[in-house]
């Protein structure tokens, strides 16, 4: 089994992978005149994953890039406590040429996006 799949489609395993979990708080939380913090938690260990790939090809970017263009997906993921499913929607993509080649299959790429947890 693939390290990602989203929707059931396997992606090539990336370079880097990050897996910060956050806490999400409510408008309402603040620090006070005393500077300390006065938090709402809303919901805690949202996952998000930072993933990175070096050197794949045109075919494995187009299909990375298939996999998250609907607005939201189911993303299998590796953790600590073994595979989970998380509903996730894509941020901002980055996309960099670091090989040309006439040949469109031979050219090299460096791709990234993060997920976060719906």
């Amino acid at each position: 089994m693939a390290m990602i799949s989203i929707d059931g489609v396997d992606l090539p395993a990336p370079s880097d992978y990050d897996t910060p979990n956050f806490n999400l708080h409510s408008d309402d939380s603040h620090r006070n005149e005393l500077g300390e913090g006065i938090f709402y938690l809303v919901r805690s260990d949202i996952y998000k994953l930072e993933l990175k790939w070096k050197g794949i090809t045109s075919p494995e970017v187009a299909l990375i890039k298939s996999a998250i263009s609907p607005p939201e997906f189911k993303v299998t993921i590796i953790t600590e406590i073994g595979r989970i499913t998380k509903i996730m929607y894509p941020g901002d993509r980055s996309q960099k040429m670091v090989k040309y080649s006439e040949d469109i299959d031979k050219i090299r790429w460096d791709f990234s996006v993060n997920l976060t947890e719906v």
